[in-house]
């Protein structure tokens, strides 16, 4: 690893970047996406920010599942000369915020279709891994292993969305619920039984950075993941046809009102949770799921309730007619 953390340390003695990295980390995060999801869900297209939400929780609980497959280290675990600007208690390889780029703008570049949007994105996404570098908390190769993960998750999500929609259409809602909750639980199930191979993992000697409290070995991810995935799916069963803000004020209140219930679920909830064990397992899963719930169909509830919504249905269809 010593020429991947001369690269970490390279990048650190530009002083001048932190401000930058450290917002295109955050354009690269989960909070950021689900955010990104809601706005879409409320303003433009519901359906859209279905398939978005739904790849976000896929593509995480896949990270997750790496991760605990691969043991890799966080660059400022092994040296002590790399700055530590964020601390993280996952493992290193892939990384999340490069899969997650590559797998959500990739989605939102083929849902636009145009050659410089696509430039452009592939261009955030690049910068977003390269600032999970800069910020200590990834290698050059875990970065680069997220790009490819990234890749191969949006394409398989491409390849499977048609046959699975088509299945969906015919289901009774009651039954796809019931897939959304089993498929949930398999994904929770597949990433205990690796962290359950883990046996007792501890740190290697020969790393001299910060270690202290480590304990990487966490299904936390996937938890929420799933959580979010079954939750999307209850969402837009309870969704009713959308419609419009009634005025650009409207729409303003409304999305910073959904925008703040999203970061109560995220944050405040999280931390009021319990730390640890059976409960505190549950209690991530239910957050996912509320946040799915909220998104597709709380937040447009609690507008309508509000006068915020104007007359006309944007889309009068059932929602599982199409996944375009």
């Amino acid at each position: 690893m010593t020429w991947e953390i001369d690269v970490v340390l390279w990048l650190q003695s530009f002083s001048w970047l932190l401000l930058p990295m450290a917002i295109l980390t955050d354009l690269g995060s989960p909070a950021f996406y689900l955010g990104l999801v809601g706005v879409l869900a409320w303003w433009r297209d519901p359906r859209f920010a279905f398939r978005l939400g739904v790849l976000l929780a896929v593509a995480a609980a896949v990270n997750d599942a790496a991760k605990l497959l691969f043991h890799a280290p966080r660059p400022y675990w092994v040296s002590s000369a790399v700055l530590p600007i964020e601390i993280q208690n996952s493992f290193g390889l892939p990384s999340a915020h490069a899969e997650l780029a590559v797998a959500l703008w990739g989605l939102v570049a083929l849902r636009l279709r145009r050659p410089l949007v696509t430039v452009a994105l592939g261009l955030l996404a690049f910068l977003i891994g390269l600032s999970r570098v800069y910020r200590g908390v990834h290698f050059p190769l875990d970065v680069l292993g997220g790009f490819l993960l990234g890749f191969v998750v949006l394409a398989a999500f491409l390849l499977a969305e048609p046959a699975v929609a088509r299945a969906a259409s015919r289901m009774h809602p009651s039954a796809r619920i019931l897939a959304a909750l089993a498929i949930s639980l398999t994904a929770i199930a597949v990433s205990v039984a690796i962290a359950g191979t883990d046996g007792i993992w501890t740190p290697d000697p020969a790393w001299t950075g910060d270690i202290a409290d480590l304990a990487p070995v966490s299904v936390e991810f996937t938890l929420i993941a799933a959580g979010l995935g079954l939750g999307l799916v209850v969402g837009r069963e309870l969704e009713r046809a959308p419609r419009p803000f009634r005025s650009p004020a409207a729409g303003l209140a409304g999305t910073l009102l959904g925008l703040a219930v999203l970061v109560l679920l995220w944050f405040g909830v999280g931390l009021a949770l319990p730390g640890a064990g059976l409960e505190a397992a549950v209690g991530v899963y239910i957050r996912g799921a509320a946040i799915g719930v909220w998104v597709l169909a709380g937040a447009p509830a609690v507008f309508a309730r509000l006068g915020l919504l104007g007359p006309g249905p944007r889309n009068p269809h059932h929602p599982w007619k199409s996944t375009g």
